[in-house]
């Protein structure tokens, strides 16, 4: 796939910045309405402390409630296939974010991955985590013929850095766009006001929560308009 799926969905070439809001309490809704007074192109939901059914039950309103303002995806942390594919009845859930793709150097994990075919029917997006940081260490010298496979797999190559908070090395996300080619690439850690520069002419979409965060379960309104404004510019500038 290339970039046009993307596009339909977004209305507009990227790269595009979605902001990721633990939901955690009502206070998810706050971080959603400071997504959309920024600018935001969209926003993923995720949760560490809800069970199953009550985060998908609760992303399903909060979808439904935001619509109209902003595309919105799930983080399928935590969730069996079986709670992801409930999600996907909610016309407003637009996307799907797991952290693990499980594609690896010799192929996928068959009776594991959840691929772009295994969800045929569905009309939203997959970003599937490769060369993540919850998955095992790639050789940077595997990281290009890594980055081919995964885009067979998934509609969004989604990477990140070694850690919660930690943003990529450039030359890892430099193979990974080399890999992909015209296929959508996204970076989902360490992404900030300060840092987002060198990555720009290279992600198609950044997922950001710690950089742009007040705490862990409500996002900062300044840093959020400021990381989305440095990006909006590096759209417009082509």
């Amino acid at each position: 796939m290339s970039r046009e799926k993307m596009t339909k969905h977004f209305g507009h070439a990227g790269p595009y910045f979605l902001p990721v809001i633990h939901v955690e309490n009502k206070k998810a809704e706050l971080s959603l309405r400071r997504s959309v007074d920024a600018g935001a192109d969209g926003a993923f939901l995720i949760s560490h402390s809800m069970g199953h059914r009550a985060f998908v039950e609760y992303a399903k309103v909060l979808a439904d409630e935001f619509h109209d303002h902003l595309w919105l995806g799930i983080n399928c942390l935590g969730l069996p296939s079986y709670g992801v594919r409930e999600a996907i009845p909610s016309d407003h859930i637009r996307g799907i974010w797991a952290d693990n793709g499980n594609i690896y150097e010799n192929g996928p994990t068959p009776a594991a991955a959840m691929t772009t075919e295994s969800l045929r029917g569905w009309n939203g997006l997959y970003f599937g985590g490769t060369a993540f940081k919850t998955q095992r260490r790639v050789d940077t010298n595997l990281l290009r013929d890594l980055a081919t496979l995964a885009a067979v797999n998934m509609d969004v190559v989604c990477t990140s850095g070694p850690g919660t908070g930690s943003p990529p090395n450039v030359e890892k996300i430099r193979l990974l766009r080399e890999g992909c080619g015209n296929h959508p690439l996204a970076i989902a850690s360490g992404i900030d006001p300060e840092n987002v520069g060198p990555f720009l002419p290279l992600a198609d979409a950044f997922l950001v929560a710690t950089g742009i965060s007040e705490s862990f379960d409500l996002l900062d309104a300044a840093k959020t308009k400021e990381l989305a404004a440095l990006i909006r510019a590096a759209r417009k500038a082509g």
